[in-house]
Formats: structure tokens, sequence, C-alpha cells
């Protein structure tokens, strides 16, 4: 019940005025290799070229082989990305550690390039901070960074820390 509060309060201070489907851009064979492996389009955040082999890879096989990699890797350490279509043409990505919402970026909708990164920095489109029903400041969310999987992060709050992706790249949480 916290975590829909919580998209309700980030819906509401961003302005989101109503749901509406907005069509993702991006690379057009991660759009392929997400309809041949699960049989859907990849959301705004799985977009993101960084997520696959730090956004590099020789061929369509082994983009396809990163994009499994990246999707067992997140299962596998209890990691999830929920995003939010905002009416600015930008995306909220919540990223939930166990069904519990720990970092939260501001991304574009056109390859998930992140535009703010941690709730201290997503600013509502009426210049206030982000806040809760309570009208409180949401604190204790993180950002998420990309980098090495050999990253070393000092714990900053719950859910911190460097989860892999594909290859050799990870999502830092801090």
């Amino acid at each position: 019940m916290k975590q829909k509060n919580f998209l309700f309060a980030i819906l509401f201070s961003l302005g989101v005025t109503g749901l509406h489907a907005q069509k993702p851009k991006g690379d057009p064979w991660i759009f392929q290799a997400y309809q041949e492996l699960y049989y859907r389009q990849p959301n705004a955040w799985e977009l993101n070229i960084r997520n696959y082999g730090d956004g590099s890879w020789k061929n369509y096989g082994e983009l396809k082989s990163y994009i499994q990699q990246y999707q067992n890797s997140q299962k596998f350490q209890g990691l999830s990305v929920r995003t939010i279509n905002l009416s600015n043409g930008q995306v909220a990505a919540l990223f939930n550690k166990d069904g519990r919402a720990v970092a939260v970026d501001l991304i574009t909708n056109d390859g998930g390039s992140i535009v703010a990164s941690g709730a201290g920095n997503i600013v509502a489109s009426g210049a206030g901070n982000i806040v809760t029903n309570a009208s409180g400041n949401i604190t204790g969310l993180l950002g998420v960074y990309f980098g090495p999987s050999s990253t070393k992060v000092v714990v900053s709050g719950p859910g911190a820390g460097v989860y892999k992706t594909s290859g050799s790249g990870a999502l830092i949480i801090k």
C-alpha cells in the first residue's frame, strides 16, 4: 500500500493529468529482441542501451544475449523497475529491491537516458519538491547510475549497492 501511495505522490506532484500511452523510442534491435524473447515491447528504462554490455555489442545475437543476462540478473537480484509516463514526455523510473522502492530517476522516453537521479534532484513541474500525501518531502530514495560491476559503493541507504546488468556493466544505486 505504501508503494501505491508513493507512486500516487510522484504522479500528483509531477503534474500528471492522466496516464496516456506514449510510444517509447529507441534502438530497433532492442524492440525486436524483446518481442522475440518476451513477446512484449520494452519499457522506457529497458531502452537504455547502457543496460546491455554498457551500450556496446558486436551484432544482434550479442545484444539479445545481453538482454537475457540483464533480465535474469535483475530477477535474481530482486530488482525491478516500474516506469510511469508523465505528461511532459518524460518518464519516472521507480526502482524496487525485493518489492520495496529504493530509488527513483526521471528519464527520457526516447532511449531511457537519465534526466535527474534520486528523489532529491527531481523537481515537480511547478518548481516544488516532490511531496507525499502527508505533505512531507520524500527522503531516502536514492538515484541510479551506470558503472562497472567492480564498483565499490559505501552503503548510503536501503537498497544501495551495485547490481550487475550484463557483460561487465552494473546499475549503481547510491
